[in-house]
């Protein structure tokens, strides 16, 4: 096993610019991209859809770091942004987090502050906000990955919330 090389969880089908970017902040830090789990030092997961397995989860030498679009433990949950906009609320943040058998419950890695506008939408927020938000925090967790310094910091269950799936127009 390297210590230079790093997995990329995501769908084949998708191409999205925020994978593509997670890829090149490790590959500027040094890592390699291995389509082997197993092979590499960490593993990332920029949009993760689904429940990774206990072996998916097991299978770099550190770990998966997921992306979450909040401060975590704050709006667990799907649809984050929908929730934290419709509250109007003016702060949020973006989380990277190791994944853990719960549900976005697992150790912290790094954390970046979210300041919202008023009348965005989602997708707009998520785009020119979250985005570069959770750029900026993978770059710093790679960093420290890379000087062989891993943060993980417990999740405070005190003050976990999660949020149900946004309802959507029909079902509202």
């Amino acid at each position: 096993m390297s210590d230079r090389l790093f997995h990329c969880y995501t769908s084949l089908m998708d191409r999205s610019r925020f994978i593509t970017r997670c890829r090149a902040v490790a590959v500027r830090h040094g890592f390699r991209e291995t389509g082997d789990p197993a092979r590499a030092h960490f593993a990332i997961a920029p949009l993760l859809t689904r429940k990774l397995s206990d072996d998916e989860l097991a299978a770099s030498r550190l770990g998966v770091l997921i992306f979450h679009p909040s401060a975590l433990p704050y709006r667990r949950g799907m649809d984050a942004i929908k929730w934290a906009l419709d509250a109007g609320e003016p702060v949020s943040g973006v989380t990277w987090f190791w994944g853990g058998r719960g549900l976005d419950t697992g150790p912290i890695c790094a954390q970046e502050p979210v300041v919202l506008k008023a009348g965005e939408t989602p997708r707009e927020a998520y785009e020119r906000r979250f985005i570069p938000a959770g750029l900026t925090a993978l770059d710093q967790a790679i960093s420290e990955i890379s000087r062989g310094r891993v943060r993980r910091v417990h999740q405070d269950e005190s003050l976990a919330t999660y949020d149900q799936r946004f309802p959507t127009r029909k079902e509202s």
